[in-house]
């Protein structure tokens, strides 16, 4: 029975970490934006038009593949 555990522990770890790193990205973007709209203007909600992280991350990936 341990060994089956520590079997699936194994083989879950990296779907687990995945999502959690995506998570971090996600949140440490979102962050950054609030940080720099409270510098600017004292106000976390400063650009209405603020991209939200998918379109951030599509945007991103458009600009590493030219041919996209």
């Amino acid at each position: 029975m341990k060994r089956l555990t520590i079997l699936l522990s194994l083989l879950l770890l990296p779907f687990v970490s995945a999502c959690s790193t995506e998570t971090v990205k996600r949140s440490a973007y979102e962050l950054l934006h609030q940080k720099q709209c409270i510098e600017t203007t004292g106000s976390p909600n400063c650009d209405p038009e603020h991209k939200n992280y998918d379109r951030y991350r599509k945007d991103r990936d458009s600009l590493k593949r030219p041919d996209a």
